[in-house]
């Protein structure tokens, strides 16, 4: 019985780690050659993981010139899902830019 429990408990770390967002530093990454100052990784809502709901989200922001996301239209993906990314990235930051700019994303939820 305890290799039993031994090898549940091993798997069910497995899964965590697959489940866990990957670190990525906001100055590594750039849309439309802005660059983000924060970032927030969504986040898989519980009931998506209970249910083993699995999708992409595509969404269309726009950023203004002082680099807050004004606006955020949803582009395809669970609703569900779709809720998780977008209040992800309404907590995103860029660098400023003259101009506002108009940024497609997506997301991938496993």
């Amino acid at each position: 019985m305890p290799r039993n429990a031994a090898i549940t408990l091993f798997t069910a770390l497995l899964a965590l780690l697959a489940l866990a967002p990957t670190a990525t530093r906001a100055a590594d990454l750039q849309y439309n050659g802005r660059k983000l100052r924060r970032h927030v990784q969504p986040v898989l809502p519980e009931i998506a993981r209970t249910m083993h709901l699995a999708g992409t989200v595509r969404l269309e922001i726009v950023v203004s010139a002082a680099g807050k996301v004004t606006s955020v239209k949803a582009l395809g993906g669970p609703p569900i899902l779709i809720t998780a990314a977008d209040n992800a990235v309404k907590e995103w930051l860029f660098e400023p830019d003259p101009h506002s700019t108009t940024v497609m994303v997506s997301f991938t939820f496993k």
